[in-house]
C-alpha cells in the first residue's frame, strides 16, 4: 500500500470550500489538471511505500505525530501558517504558504522511521499543474491568457480572510493511504484517512 502525509485546510473552512469550488468552476471552464486528482492539500511527504514492519511503522508514525503535536502545542498555534500570495509560473499555480518551524522538524522525524518517507517542503497548495506525464495538459497551462485567467479566477473566488485572521484551527493534519492512484486527469485519486490531528 501508498501512503502520504498531507497539511489540509479543514473540510468545513471557507478556505477549503472555496478551493474546492475554483478546481471545480476551472474544471468546466478550462479542463481538467493534476490538481483536480486531488483534495486541497499540502504535502508534508511524497508518496511512500512500507515494505516490512507495516503495521508496527503505521502505529509509529501516528504515535510520533500524537507526541509531537502533544508537545509542540505552544509553538504550533495560530498563525504557524501564513499565506504569502498566488503564483503563476509556466504550467502552474500555486498558493504560497509559509509553515512553522516545528511542522518541517514533524517530517524530518517521520522521514527518520522508514528510508522511503521523503521530506516534502511544506510551502504550497497547487491550484493548476501537469507534469511531462501529461503533454496536452501541459501545454494548455503554458498559455498566459488561460494562466491569467485561472489566477484571476482564483483571486475572485478562493477566500483567504479566515486563514489571514490567524486561525490556526482551520488546519489538519491527515495520515492518508491511497488506495487509488487515478491514471486520468478527471478521476480523482481515492484516499482513506488513517488518522486525522486538528491543528
Amino acid at each position: 500500500m501508498t501512503y502520504i502525509l498531507y497539511l489540509e485546510p479543514s473540510k468545513t473552512s471557507k478556505f477549503y470550500k472555496s478551493i474546492q469550488n475554483y478546481f471545480d468552476q476551472t474544471l468546466k471552464l478550462y479542463g481538467p489538471n493534476e490538481a483536480h486528482q486531488y483534495p486541497p492539500h499540502c504535502s508534508m511527504t511524497g508518496f511512500f511505500i512500507l515494505k516490512d514492519d507495516i503495521q508496527r511503522k503505521l502505529n509509529q508514525i501516528i504515535e510520533l505525530i500524537d507526541h509531537f503535536l502533544e508537545s509542540h502545542k505552544h509553538e504550533i498555534s495560530n498563525g504557524s501558517i501564513q499565506l504569502k500570495d498566488i503564483i503563476c509560473s509556466p504550467a502552474s499555480l500555486l498558493i504560497s504558504l509559509q509553515v512553522c518551524q516545528p511542522l518541517h522538524q514533524l517530517v524530518q522525524l517521520i522521514s527518520h522511521l522508514d528510508s522511503n518517507i521523503r521530506p516534502k517542503r511544506i510551502d504550497h497548495i497547487s491550484l493548476a499543474y501537469c507534469s511531462n506525464s501529461f503533454v496536452e495538459c501541459q501545454q494548455k497551462l503554458n498559455n498566459n491568457d488561460r494562466m491569467q485567467s485561472m489566477l484571476d479566477m482564483a483571486r475572485e473566488l478562493i477566500e483567504f480572510d479566515e486563514v489571514n485572521d490567524g486561525n490556526c484551527g482551520s488546519w489538519d493534519i491527515v495520515f492518508y493511504e491511497n488506495l487509488k492512484r487515478s491514471q486520468k486527469l478527471n478521476e480523482q485519486h481515492i484516499f482513506q484517512a488513517i488518522k486525522r490531528w486538528r491543528m
